[in-house]
């Protein structure tokens, strides 16, 4: 996720890690926050899920 504390991540080290992304972008902190804020909202009976946000292939 792009934040503050992945701002110093060297562009070389950000392409290695976006080549393991099936979008090829990171997510950002609003995307996140919206997201949360459905499940807090939209699906108060969801628990216990994992939620994998950054699209990475395994």
């Amino acid at each position: 996720m792009e934040t503050r504390m992945t701002e110093t991540v060297s562009n070389a080290r950000k392409a290695e890690i976006l080549a393991d992304h099936a979008l090829r972008r990171f997510n950002a902190p609003a995307a996140v926050a919206k997201f949360i804020r459905h499940l807090h909202e939209d699906l108060p009976h969801t628990s216990g899920q994992v939620f994998q946000l950054d699209s990475r292939v395994f």
